[in-house]
């Protein structure tokens, strides 16, 4: 038997099983790249979700205190709060720092204006404006929104 005879099909299996490996190798790669971003795009909708209907609230929740309906501010304050704890789960620092000043304000505001009557500063609604764009702008950073 000459070394032709039995060289060549292992050349041909070799080469047969390796293009398979690789083939089966790049398939995995590829899947897996496209898993990441698929999850990676539903945290960031569900980040997206959690800080819109943040925001949402702390407007209407500014609003209400602003015209003096005590118990629709009670009723969004606690929606801000319950909004805030599930928006915290899935912040990154600077955010979370962001929304923690922006309730504390609303609470601040809430507190003094709604519960011990005192007048709205002049410059209550720029300072608001502040901070929910302080807020808004970092939950754009983290979401690489532009």
């Amino acid at each position: 038997m000459s070394s032709q005879t039995w060289v060549q099909p292992v050349i041909t299996a070799v080469a047969t099983l390796s293009g398979a490996a690789l083939g089966a190798a790049g398939t995995y790669l590829a899947q897996r790249g496209v898993w990441n971003r698929q999850y990676a795009a539903r945290w960031d909708e569900a980040r997206r979700i959690a800080y819109s209907n943040l925001l949402s609230s702390c407007n209407k929740l500014n609003e209400a205190i602003h015209l003096g309906k005590v118990e629709e501010s009670d009723t969004l304050m606690e929606e801000s709060l319950r909004l805030s704890g599930e928006a915290t789960l899935l912040m990154n620092e600077q955010t979370r720092a962001s929304g923690r000043d922006l309730l504390n304000f609303l609470w601040a505001f809430y507190m003094s204006h709604l519960r011990r009557g005192e007048e709205e500063a002049p410059d209550q609604f720029e300072q608001y404006q502040k901070a929910r764009d302080t807020f808004r702008d970092a939950a754009r950073r983290e979401l690489n929104i532009n």
